[in-house]
């Protein structure tokens, strides 16, 4: 028995088809007109909206100036080479600045939503995979994070482009789509590590649910399995083994995720996660409250579900429930790591939207209670994070774009920069950009003898590490400009 769907008779084709369209060009018509708008303060306790962006762009900036990777220590193109090289594409096909690099992550959300809607059209219906997917790409977290140069997009765009294989209807291939599934689960790895307990978990929990009782599901997993495996032999190779010192360097880089030390520190954190986690829960409670539904609904009517509709969900699930389990355990958890959550939550919300006429079948005018049943979910789906998103964009500065110009024409040809912000403020200049982290063994030393430091990106009474080494120059320093950045006063100086 197929699930009851929204679908009614559409007039034309061509106007179905375009219809899976809409949620795509709702994103692009929302963040592209704004990806110049500065990030705005108090979403997170981070200021990784300050920071973040740069420190990942930093190895692709470096490409697109100079041709290759690295300058320094820092080196997070090892761990993150999808991210990377697609940066680096935008970086030379646009110019190199902060705009087109945020560009390219509002076309990653506009896919994934292109993805969300033709992906779930088969096993739930159009009108419900065309609003899952819209839910997805109005949700406060996306709306926020979706239009800053941030990897998560695209961890979330291959997590669930790589997961809809899995619903495939081909009983005679299913190691083929285990291929293609896993290929794109490798890159949702190698856009961000972070993905490695996602991409765990839903492989082990569509093996556990779904492989006891189906050769299909489990020769699915074998050849997603394989694709990952080889995959990481392949980056072990070629990365690990090569610049085992380098890698281990960026270790140092990443927030460090460190397990319980006992029982008690564990219930802890995860009994203080519904209070502690950056809001995430009350910013996605619209998918959240789908998702949930979706999964009742699913669990209720199970028997009658297709296979392949019953592996998606329980795909969709396994990769939401290990995901929160992760969230739960690890002590840094900002409201960013929840994003690659959300596809899986619209899937499930798709199923709810389903689902949910088959539950409703007594009803006198089932088709007029579709249309208003659309209205209302489809409201209280989107309408909070568009209230969000207008209030931030009708208050929004646009101030980095220029600081960075004026930045760039005030730093000479082979100059070196250091600063945390420094990627940042120096971006389109075609100079070295160095983030120095001394306690943590990045960077360190005597930046102004070995690495030829003369300019500094930094708060007005900050002093750099090598200071004391040259206090005579540290003392003749010159401030080229001052600006505010996010939590920051942050000056401009230069060093004889």
């Amino acid at each position: 028995m197929e699930p009851a769907t929204y679908d009614a008779p559409m007039p034309k084709r061509w106007f179905r088809l375009a219809a899976l369209f809409l949620p795509a060009a709702v994103v692009v018509v929302l963040l592209a007109p704004f990806a110049d708008v500065d990030p705005v303060d108090g979403f997170t306790f981070s200021n990784s909206p300050f920071t973040d962006e740069a420190w990942w762009l930093a190895n692709a900036r470096n490409f697109a100036h100079f041709g290759y990777w690295s300058t320094d220590d820092w080196n997070l193109h090892l761990v993150s080479p999808v991210y990377s090289v697609l940066q680096a594409a935008a970086l030379a096909i646009g110019d190199v600045d902060m705009l087109s690099a945020r560009l390219m992550v509002v076309g990653t959300v506009s896919v994934t939503c292109l993805v969300l809607a033709f992906g779930l059209r088969g096993p739930f219906g159009a009108r419900p995979a065309i609003l899952a997917a819209t839910a997805y790409g109005s949700s406060v977290l996306v709306l926020y994070y979706g239009r800053l140069a941030y990897v998560e997009p695209v961890v979330a765009l291959a997590l669930v482009t790589g997961s809809l294989f899995v619903a495939r209807v081909d009983d005679r291939r299913p190691w083929l789509w285990g291929l293609l599934g896993g290929g794109f689960l490798a890159l949702a790895i190698g856009a961000k590590p972070t993905a490695i307990p996602l991409v765990a978990g839903l492989l082990g929990g569509l093996l556990l649910v779904e492989g006891r009782q189906s050769s299909w599901a489990r020769r699915w997993t074998l050849g997603a399995g394989a694709v990952i495996i080889a995959t990481a032999v392949a980056w072990a190779l070629l990365v690990l083994l090569p610049q085992r010192e380098a890698v281990s360097v960026v270790g140092r880089i990443l927030a460090e995720v460190t397990l319980p030390a006992d029982a008690g520190e564990l219930l802890y954190r995860v009994l203080a996660y519904p209070v502690s986690n950056d809001l995430a829960l009350i910013y996605s409670i619209p998918l959240l409250l789908g998702g949930g539904a979706g999964v009742v609904l699913a669990w209720r009517q199970r028997e009658s579900l297709p296979a392949p509709t019953r592996r998606l969900l329980v795909v969709a699930a396994s990769w939401v429930l290990v995901g929160i389990v992760v969230l739960m355990v690890i002590p840094y958890r900002p409201n960013r790591y929840f994003l690659p959550l959300l596809p899986a939550l619209a899937v499930l919300t798709a199923a709810a939207l389903s689902l949910w006429p088959a539950r409703a079948g007594g009803l006198p005018s089932r088709r007029s209670m579709s249309r208003v049943g659309l209205l209302v979910a489809g409201t209280a789906l989107t309408l909070p994070g568009l209230l969000l998103h207008a209030g931030w964009m009708w208050n929004g500065t646009r101030q980095l774009l220029p600081l960075q110009q004026q930045v760039a024409e005030a730093l000479p040809p082979g100059a070196v920069v250091e600063g945390a912000y420094g990627p940042l403020w120096a971006f389109r200049a075609p100079v070295t950009a160095i983030v120095s982290r001394p306690d943590s063994m990045v960077n360190g030393g005597d930046l102004y003898a070995t690495r030829g430091v003369r300019w500094i990106v930094t708060q007005p009474q900050a002093v750099p590490a090598w200071a004391a080494q040259h206090p005579a120059k540290w003392s003749a320093r010159r401030t080229v400009l001052c600006h505010r950045w996010g939590r920051e006063e942050l000056c401009l100086f230069n060093v004889p």
